[in-house]
This record gives C-alpha cells, structure tokens and sequence, in this order.
C-alpha cells in the first residue's frame, strides 16, 4: 500500500515537473519548441493557460475559439491584435469602464439590427460566453476609441479647415477637398440623415445644439478631428429615433492602423501553440 502511494506520488511529481518545464519554456521562448506547440494547444483547451501574450497580458485559448467560431480571418492574429490594443490602452493609463463596455456593446447590437435577445441567442448558438465576447470584441473596440482620441493631434489641415469655416467659406467645398471620409467627400460631406447610434457621441451632442446652417468644430472624434454642420432635422416618431441631416468634413491627423503596427513591434508577443 504504501509503495504504491509511493508510485502515485512519483508519478504525480513527475506530471507537475514536465509541465512546469513546458510551461517555463514556452513562457520564455514563445513556439520556437518545435515539439510543444501541439501540447501545449491541447493543455490550453482544458486549462486556464494563455496560447499566446502580448505586453505581460495573457490570450486565452477562450479567445481564440470564439474568433474561429465567428469565422474571423486569421484568428489568431486578430486575438493578438485585440489583445494588443487592450495592452497599449493599459500602459497609457486609459480605463476601459464597465458603463463604457455595455455602452458600446449596445451600439454594436443595435448597428447589426439585432435585440439583446438575438444577441445573447446567437452567442449562446456559437458557444461564446458574455465575458469571453466583451473581452475579446467590446473593450478592445472602447480601448481603441480611448487611444485614438488621445492619439489625435490638432494641428494641419484641423487648424486650416477650421480658419477658413470662419472666414465664412463653403462648408461643402471645403470637405470635398479636406475630407478623409472616402463616402461623404465626394458629396460634399453629405452624411444623409443619421441616428444617435450612428455617429460618435460628441458629433450628436453638439449636432443636436446647432441650428439650421450652423456648423461645429474641430471635435475630437477616434477615428479623426471632425466638424459637422446641420442641415435637418426628422424628429423621432414610434420606434423610429430620431435623425439629423448632417454634413461633415473627416481629417484623420493620425492613421491609426499604422501608428498600431507602429506600437506592436514594440511589445513583447509571444505565440505558444
């Protein structure tokens, strides 16, 4: 009896040394361990171990599954990339609230035209939990509206676009030759009629305090400076919200796409499976 408490307890011993030396040296040379990365994939399936770290903050194989079963395009980078942005947001200081989460994931539902019902039935469908979707696909979406307002830099075509508004120029012309946004420039930065959930918070704010004609701006928005004029207004009726017919001129001062790839070479990656 006690000899095979013995062997139990070898046995056992020898489990926990072999996967503490896996796990040490994966965590210190990523997947260049040719014959590890199969182990480890399926360790990760069972247990609470990242497949993957970015800037100290662990991926989850969790994370992983539920990009696939999304169908994402290359999965496993878009987790890392996700990942990344959560890891930068992190180091500059920038809080990603839960009143920020469930605010964006309302507008994420809404902008798909779907309740919370259908929502919640279709990840439940592709085997996500709440916690993995948000983790994975609200915050780094907050995160990356943080880094992009702080990123911004008022300076260039902001600062000329917003003296000639005030010289009393064409707001249409000036956005046909000024505008980034590849829709609205072409028409004169006609946006057509937008609801509150269509246009960043800012915008609908001081949209909705300007009258006919009047224009706003430079606003600080994630994806650029903005300035907005109103022209009309379609007052909410039944379940229809209500809408604002704006124009807007777009300058994207920083391309964030670039300054994140910028920003990524800089972190630790490191990939396990």
């Amino acid at each position: 009896m006690i000899v095979k408490k013995q062997k139990s307890l070898i046995i056992t011993l020898g489990i926990l040394v072999f996967l503490g030396g896996l796990s040490a040296s994966y965590f210190a040379l990523g997947n260049k361990l040719p014959w590890g990365a199969k182990v480890w994939l399926k360790i990760a399936r069972q247990v609470p171990v990242p497949v993957a770290s970015v800037g100290g903050l662990g991926v989850k194989y969790s994370a992983l599954a539920a990009a696939e079963s999304l169908d994402i395009k290359n999965p496993l980078d878009f987790v890392i990339k996700q990942a990344s942005i959560l890891a930068l947001a992190r180091k500059a200081g920038l809080d990603v609230s839960d009143d920020d989460v469930a605010d964006m994931r309302e507008t994420m539902i809404t902008s798909w035209n779907m309740d919370n019902t259908s929502f919640l039935n279709l990840i439940a469908e592709k085997k996500i939990t709440d916690d993995v979707f948000d983790e994975v696909f609200v915050k780094p979406e907050v995160a990356r509206d943080l880094l992009g307002l702080k990123i911004n830099k008022l300076e260039g075509d902001v600062t000329e676009v917003e003296n000639k508004l005030r010289q009393g120029e064409d707001f249409a012309a000036l956005a046909r030759v000024y505008s980034d946004d590849l829709v609205t420039a072409p028409l004169g930065g006609d946006a057509g009629f937008v609801a509150e959930y269509e246009i960043y918070a800012g915008v609908w704010d001081r949209s909705r305090e300007l009258k006919k004609g009047d224009w706003a701006g430079p606003i600080n928005t994630p994806d650029g400076y903005m300035f907005v004029q109103r022209l009309e207004q379609q007052r909410s009726q039944g379940d229809s919200p209500e809408k604002l017919h704006l124009r807007i001129i777009l300058i994207e001062s920083v391309d964030f796409d670039t300054w994140l790839d910028d920003q990524i070479e800089g972190l630790k990656v490191r990939i396990y499976i």
